[in-house]
């Protein structure tokens, strides 16, 4: 039987990996990957720094959690987007970060370089601006449950959140060629509007990604 319960902070090591496997690419690496190249910290790590110092738009109470037989199998969050800063890090966050993560202040700023020189220091850059009043992110679940239904029963469960809470234009993304969860956006409502394809990517910014594409659905009320 599944069930669902929001995240606490006994969780942050779930949904690091949760965060880790939505964001990998069809050549299985992540955006995060590519920033902490040559940094001695793990991907999963620096991810659950960013989830417990708040360094992130999305907290660790917006995650709701499915589980199965007591174990964790599925996790995404949903929050209300930001209209400030576009951008995955909360610079002002920055600082409890590094020391978090126990990093000098050289590497701090190595980090903050690749940042910028990867999204650019415009806080709004087109790309990435929200599809939607409220958005859907970081869409996961466990590799031993996946082809079961969990990720269908996660998508709905998160709308009928947004429903209790009257919030009736929700968005979510999806890398490019992940063709599982693009059939399971579409499953339970969820309508491509617009695709950023890697060529952007490398001729704007100058590094391979495979792109995504957005996703918006208007839902009903609750009567």
């Amino acid at each position: 039987m599944l069930t669902t319960r929001l995240a606490t902070a006994a969780d942050v090591s779930f949904l690091a990996h949760v965060v880790y496997e939505a964001l990998l690419s069809s050549e299985k690496r992540c955006f995060w990957d590519d920033l902490l190249e040559g940094i001695p910290t793990e991907t999963e790590a620096f991810l659950a720094a960013m989830l417990t110092t708040k360094a992130t738009h999305c907290q660790i109470d917006d995650f709701l959690i499915v589980e199965r037989d007591e174990q964790l199998v599925a996790a995404a969050c949903i929050y209300a987007a930001t209209q400030e800063d576009y951008r995955p890090l909360r610079l002002e966050q920055m600082d409890k970060l590094a020391k978090a993560l126990g990093w000098p202040v050289q590497t701090k700023t190595e980090f903050c370089d690749r940042y910028f020189q990867v999204l650019g220091h415009d806080p709004k850059p087109t790309f990435l601006k929200p599809q939607a009043p409220w958005i859907i992110e970081y869409v996961a679940v466990v590799a031993e449950a996946r082809g079961q239904g969990v990720g269908k029963f996660l998508l709905r469960s998160l709308l009928e959140q947004a429903r209790q809470k009257d919030q009736l234009h929700v968005g979510i993304m999806v890398v490019n060629a992940n063709d599982r969860a693009y059939k399971a956006y579409e499953s339970v409502g969820f309508r491509p509007y617009e695709t950023t394809y890697s060529s952007y990517f490398l001729n704007n910014f100058g590094f391979e990604f495979s792109g995504f594409t957005k996703f918006g659905q208007i839902l009903t009320p609750v009567v």
